[in-house]
């Protein structure tokens, strides 16, 4: 048998092996796996232990809300540091005079106030779409922020700090009573008890 001949003979059959192929089975994950859909993704309420939100359905929700939602949760390094935001650096999200002294006041009165700090939030849910959780914690997260003024410390993780840019915690004392507030420059409108909001 000539040479060629045996090249001919050990050389593979290119429509064989594309038929095998079509039959063959399938990728183990299907193209729709690298881009889940967009409208699946939604924060849902932050657990106790502050853990990341999880992943829920929202069919309902408006395109505005999901890219500033999908900038909230964009990619993070795993291990970064503690950030710290004197209020001499202008902080994304500052506290007035009455907050700070109103925090000091709180964690002064508590059995053990060492390293405790007001946690603010912001959590799907309430009259309008978003709602603000104010609670004390000494636990400060991988990803959060530490923001402190005039003996004060406020702890922010970096998905509600997305949508408090700019904003203004406050403490108000009114014949309605006395509470915090947020001033936030992102949201649309917001409730009478200041502790709901939504976006535009």
């Amino acid at each position: 048998m000539s040479r060629r001949a045996k090249e001919r003979r050990f050389q593979p059959d290119h429509d064989v092996i594309l038929r095998q192929r079509s039959q063959g089975a399938t990728a183990p994950f299907p193209d729709g796996f690298l881009y889940p859909p967009l409208r699946s993704r939604i924060l849902s309420p932050y657990n106790q232990d502050h853990s990341r939100p999880a992943l829920t359905d929202c069919s309902g929700t408006s395109f505005a809300f999901l890219r500033r939602i999908g900038t909230a949760l964009g990619p993070r390094r795993a291990g970064i540091t503690v950030r710290s935001r004197p209020m001499t650096d202008t902080p994304a999200f500052s506290l007035s005079p009455s907050a700070a002294a109103r925090i000091v006041e709180i964690v002064s009165a508590q059995p053990d106030p060492a390293e405790l700090a007001l946690r603010v939030s912001v959590l799907a849910g309430g009259c309008n779409g978003f709602q603000y959780q104010f609670k004390l914690d000494r636990d400060t997260g991988p990803e959060d922020v530490v923001i402190e003024r005039d003996g004060a410390k406020v702890l922010v993780d970096a998905t509600s700090l997305e949508l408090l840019e700019g904003a203004q915690l406050e403490f108000v004392d009114k014949l309605m009573g006395a509470h915090f507030t947020i001033t936030n420059p992102n949201a649309a409108s917001s409730c009478g008890c200041g502790t709901s909001f939504s976006l535009a």
